[in-house]
């Protein structure tokens, strides 16, 4: 893993969503997380935004995600003890229960390839919304600057000829294009497999 590559993305994506008066989120947790790793692989603190995370509540935190009993368990950020009230393929949403906030605090979990993103968020359904798009804006930001980057560091293998005359001109192209297409829109592999190829001589 580049983690001077996740660095980035984190800093452009917490400066704008993260935080600041009037942004989505009021804090900001992304973990390093591999749910089929062993055991003894422990969970780290990648990045985080205007939260001091304990190390202890991290390890019961990806325990609890790890168990997958989502809903008959509850889970601790900080002082806060949050209970799931919603479940989806990639990521949870959940209500602080001590709260003494009167809008209420939540918290929206998801999980990548390689990380678990947790976002928190004062107030209710309106609140929980942006929080919901700003933490799908990171995934979407992760997997299309993956894709870019991982383009760049294939394109002096893509442009060999003899990998060209080995595999074929269009046989590259559909392994570039088809490894990534569940992690980004399908609008987005052409577009880019276009600009490869414009950019690059295959005489």
């Amino acid at each position: 893993m580049d983690w001077a590559f996740v660095h980035r993305i984190w800093e452009k994506w917490a400066s704008n969503s993260v935080g600041s008066p009037g942004l989505p989120l009021k804090a900001a947790l992304l973990i390093n997380y591999d749910p089929t790793g062993p055991s003894r692989l422990l969970s780290t603190i990648v990045e985080q935004e205007a939260v001091k995370a304990d190390p202890m509540e991290l390890s019961q935190f990806v325990s609890f995600v790890k168990r997958n009993k989502l809903q008959a368990e509850s889970f601790f950020i900080g002082q806060n003890q949050y209970l799931v009230t919603s479940i989806h393929e990639s990521w949870f949403s959940a209500r602080c229960m001590n709260t003494s906030k009167a809008a209420g605090e939540g918290a929206i979990v998801m999980q990548t390839a390689a990380f678990l993103l947790v976002g928190l968020y004062d107030g209710s359904i309106g609140s929980a919304s942006r929080a919901m798009v700003a933490v799908d804006q990171f995934a979407l930001h992760w997997n299309l600057s993956g894709f870019i980057y991982w383009c760049s560091a294939l394109k002096v293998l893509i442009l060999s000829k003899q990998v060209l005359e080995m595999l074929g001109y269009w046989q590259v192209l559909w392994m570039l294009g088809i490894s990534w297409y569940w992690k980004v829109s399908h609008e987005v592999v052409p577009t880019v497999l276009i600009q490869i190829c414009q950019e690059s001589s295959f005489t």
